[in-house]
């Protein structure tokens, strides 16, 4: 069939007269799908002629594609972000989405338009804000108030992340990038200013060493401080009552984020991060984050909008010290026990052959090894016949749904607990980290995920194993050569020409508590903080080298099986 003859026949809308043969003919000769009855061939026909003479496109990655050309996934993806059904087969969506760009197509050109394509309307949901973001990227609050939520530089780190969170749905890359081209650029622009208002002691290196320093070291006022009040996130009782046993200096503890403790009601541990907070003016709850313990914060609640900050307690030298020793052996065993239990989570992974089926658990059932009928959540006697007959009998819909909907409850309530668990975690390492001084030399006992997030921070290189990224963040801090960063590993490497301090030496009570229980990436970890370039591979060997930095060559005691044993 002539491309002429059928372009004539589709402007005059009569694609109906032709034949069966001659539509499946064109569609051979354009690479398209033949299947079919003869409606829904001519519709495939007037689809593909619509795409090529209405030049309808959508932007696949920046490239004008079109719709035949997407990938059944990348399809489906599309159709989804326009807001239609992204359910059904593939003419199906072809269809919906070729409608769409034919009326955004139509309404663009009827009146008079501004020159955008059809598939990347200026009222669709993300875009306005998008532009509105890139329009004022430098004045960071504005930048997160777009979200709907007045953002100052007052406001809490809670309140900040919820309106990141809130704009990075909308505008994120994968929504948008196949109808807004500038839709990464948007996005960095609201990451940098979240960055910029929650963690903004990461971005002081080019202000003046001494103001840096003294920033640190100077205690701040209790000058509008309240204790504010904390509740079980379990039971609701108060915590830090009287009759629960907690100094007053434990509140400091807590509000930074440095420890957990035990509810005197339910035993149930909780930090900060969990914890319910309430506001000591309105009484009302409000969402707390450890950076905001030195700050004033507003109330996130409508009807308060009060400003208030959190008292700090005195607490002798004597008592600190003593926790400053603590609080690092305790990070010490939450690194051990976090790597040793990603560990055996790799190898369960690895031996798992794939996920369990619905025919795996009807069989599980079967054999007397699940309580509970995987598909309705009845139990059953434990006779292999009643499960089986079970099995069979089972088909009523709605108790099978309601069981599925009941699983995915749990499920989501199970990962909802484990997330907050993490955070609180992740709070509490970078918190540790942080009280002990934030020194370079410590930082092997941050996570992979902590060192990746401080080389984004720093604008560096975050690929690499994990001493490969502490060696690189050691040399970028020895060149800020700034007082509160602690340089191990000298002058190689800098490139500012600013003074470094000089090399520190590595005593003894900056090792490990024990390093044989280290395993071999932790010693590397050690050394890279420390500025140590390890020479050998294996445990034994850089704890051997670690020791000989320690002690040179004067012979000391290694406990080997229960005996002391005198190492050269």
């Amino acid at each position: 069939m002539d491309e002429t003859k059928m372009k004539n026949l589709w402007a005059n809308k009569q694609l109906y007269t032709l034949k069966l043969p001659e539509l499946k003919q064109f569609l051979k000769s354009v690479g398209l799908p033949m299947n079919g009855e003869t409606e829904t061939v001519t519709k495939r026909v007037a689809m593909w002629l619509d795409v090529k003479y209405l030049d309808l496109f959508v932007l696949q990655d920046g490239v004008k594609t079109t719709p035949h050309e997407l990938k059944p996934a990348q399809l489906r993806k599309i159709v989804a972000q326009l807001g239609m059904d992204p359910t059904g087969d593939k003419d199906e969506l072809h269809f919906s989405l070729i409608e769409h760009l034919k009326k955004k197509n139509a309404g663009s050109s009827s009146s008079g338009g501004d020159g955008e394509s059809a598939d990347s309307p200026g009222d669709a949901p993300g875009i306005v804000v998008a532009k509105q973001i890139l329009e004022m990227q430098t004045d960071y609050p504005a930048v997160l108030s777009a979200s709907g939520i007045n953002i100052t530089t007052d406001s809490s780190i809670a309140t900040m992340r919820k309106a990141y969170l809130k704009l990075s749905l909308l505008i994120h890359p994968d929504k948008l990038q196949s109808i807004f081209p500038d839709a990464t650029k948007a996005f960095q622009c609201l990451v940098n200013a979240y960055e910029r208002l929650s963690q903004p002691e990461l971005f002081l290196e080019d202000e003046d060493d001494e103001k840096v320093a003294k920033k640190k070291t100077v205690m701040r006022s209790n000058d509008g401080c309240h204790r504010t009040r904390l509740f079980c996130p379990r039971c609701n009782a108060e915590w830090g009552t009287m009759d629960s046993g907690v100094a007053d200096y434990d509140y400091n503890f807590m509000m930074m984020g440095l420890k957990t403790y035990n509810c005197a009601g339910c035993l149930f541990d909780f930090g900060c991060m969990t914890a319910i907070h309430k506001c000591p003016m309105c009484r009302k709850g409000f969402e707390y984050h450890p950076s905001d313990f030195h700050r004033k914060i507003f109330c996130s609640n409508d009807k308060c909008k009060k400003t208030f900050g959190f008292f700090v307690f005195n607490i002798s030298d004597r008592l600190e010290k003593e926790y400053r020793q603590e609080i690092r052996k305790k990070q010490e065993k939450q690194l051990k026990e976090k790597e040793q239990l990603q560990e055996r989570e790799r190898r369960a992974k690895s031996r798992q052959k794939g996920s369990m089926g619905a025919t795996g658990k009807d069989k599980l059932f079967t054999l007397n090894l699940l309580d509970e009928c995987p598909r309705c959540g009845e139990e059953v006697e434990s006779s292999a016949e009643l499960r089986e007959t079970h099995l069979a009998e089972c088909t009523d819909k709605k108790k099978i749904a309601a069981y599925a909907k009941k699983l995915k409850e749990e499920q989501d309530l199970a990962e909802k607990k484990s997330k907050a668990r993490e955070a609180q975690e992740e709070a509490q390492n970078v918190s540790s980290w942080d009280y002990l001084g934030a020194k370079t030399a410590d930082m092997w006992l941050l996570t992979e995920k902590q060192i990746k997030l401080m080389c984004q921070n720093y604008k560096i290189d975050d690929t690499g194993s994990k001493d490969e990224l502490i060696a690189r963040l050691v040399r970028h801090r020895n060149d800020l050569d700034s007082r509160r960063m602690i340089t191990q590993g000298g002058e190689e490497g800098s490139s500012s020409g600013a003074p470094t301090k000089k090399k520190r030496k590595l005593n003894v009570e900056d090792l490990p508590t024990n390093m044989e229980s280290l395993s071999v990436p932790q010693l590397k970890a050690f050394c890279a903080s420390n500025g140590i370039v390890t020479k050998e591979g294996t445990k034994a060997g850089i704890i051997k080298q670690i020791e000989k930095i320690v002690h040179g060559d004067q012979p000391f005691l290694r406990l080997t099986g229960g005996k002391e044993k005198p190492v050269e």
